[in-house]
């Protein structure tokens, strides 16, 4: 197998190249014998030239980033300067936008600016609680150590969102599959029906006349139904851009049956583990919810967040806020901020807020396909029954006429 690697020489040489070899360990005692001092090993990946690639636009993966930022770590902890850490990275990554980033990145510490000032410098890459976090290792000496915490935020993200994407999978399944069944039977089956129901000497009932009706309406208006749906999402996307628009999308989502409460531990879990963060790296209070509210996800809560900042900057406790408030922020989670303020102990309260919401989260996704099973199948068999009393019906009918 080939690996790629980055070494040192007894010089202090920074040295590139590749390696064939069984495996991994192998790999590394052979570049030990040739005196070399392994900083990075991984599987070599040809690159394929992308010709005519457009490059996505917004920010990257959140496993590229944690790639990133991993690497970085293991890089500047073996005693390798930043400008040489990050062209091994930017050699390392396939996105050829991340790639321009960490040049740029790069290019800019060559310059004379700090780490954190580069990254500030692409918004949609690094955020301002990346950026912050590491500005504050860059200046107290723990640039490493606080590399570390963010790989170990990001991986938390990102496996929350993978479970709720892996907890919608099944019901999203059995929901499109329905509908797709559903639209069959209207769109195919049913207006070769017609034509024997019409023939029928008798009164249809009222399941079979609305069946008909939604059938007739999408034979003669169904590109224009499908137009229109489509059409309307795409507004409310468009319009969820307007902040008025985006807040009350954001309240709707917090009082939705089910996914609510996941909407809301999810913010409450991020919130807490920001502001453990930011509060353990010395961040003033007011600068920290500053941070907190733009990296939520919810409008509500960015919104709620702010409104809190005037009142504390006048010397107003956190906790205290946060219980007049109670339809965004639990009584214990209000009542555990209070106590960490009290007591001194602001970043532990919120530390242990932070694994509370986040195992709510955890136990809520993996419940998540438990609690929609029995819904969809209400669902689903309210509508096959409709149908098939819809169909039968009119025949069982036709049927008895001619018994008398």
């Amino acid at each position: 197998m080939k690996y790629s690697y980055t070494a040192r020489t007894k010089e202090g040489e920074l040295k590139k190249g590749t390696i064939e070899a069984p495996t991994r360990e192998d790999a590394e005692k052979s570049l030990l014998e040739q005196d070399l001092i392994v900083v990075f090993i991984g599987k070599y990946k040809k690159r394929a030239v992308n010709v005519g690639a457009v490059p996505f636009i917004g920010g990257v993966s959140s496993m590229n980033k944690i790639f990133f930022t991993r690497h970085l770590t293991a890089l500047i902890g073996a005693g390798i300067s930043l400008t040489e850490a990050l062209e091994v990275l930017s050699g390392e990554t396939k996105s050829s936008s991340f790639k321009t980033v960490i040049n740029d990145v790069a290019a800019s510490i060559r310059n004379g600016n700090t780490l954190s000032h580069a990254m500030s410098r692409h918004p949609k890459v690094f955020d301002r609680l990346y950026v912050h976090v590491v500005g504050i290792g860059e200046q107290s000496g723990t640039l490493e150590e606080n590399l570390e915490y963010i790989v170990t935020q990001l991986e938390k993200a990102r496996d929350l969102k993978q479970k709720l994407i892996a907890a919608m999978i099944y019901p999203a399944i059995i929901f499109f599959l329905a509908v797709f069944i559903a639209a069959g039977l209207i769109v195919f089956i049913l207006p070769r029906l017609l034509p024997v129901f019409a023939s029928f000497d008798v009164e249809l009932p009222l399941t079979t006349k609305v069946l008909i009706g939604i059938s007739s309406f999408f034979e003669n208006y169904g590109f224009i139904a499908v137009g229109a749906f489509v059409g309307a999402l795409i507004l409310i996307r468009v319009l969820a851009i307007v902040p008025s628009v985006n807040f009350i999308l954001a309240r709707m989502a917090l009082v939705v049956p089910i996914f609510g409460p996941i909407v809301r531990n999810l913010n409450l879990a991020f919130l807490s583990r920001t502001m453990e963060t930011l509060i353990r790296s010395g961040v003033s209070m007011s600068e920290a919810l500053e941070i907190t509210s733009d990296s939520l996800g919810n409008a509500a809560y960015r919104r709620k967040l702010h409104s809190f900042m005037g009142p504390i900057k006048e010397g107003r406790g956190l906790g205290t806020e946060f219980e007049a408030e109670e339809s965004f922020f639990p009584t214990t989670f209000s009542r555990m901020v209070s106590v960490g303020e009290r007591s001194g102990g602001l970043e532990k309260s919120f530390n242990y807020l932070a694994v509370f919401y986040e195992k709510e989260v955890d136990n809520l996704t993996n419940n998540l396909s438990n609690i929609l099973q029995p819904v969809l199948l209400v669902v689903v068999g309210f509508v096959v029954g409709f149908i098939a009393i819809a169909i039968v019906t009119p025949i069982y009918k036709f049927t008895e006429s001619i018994g008398r």
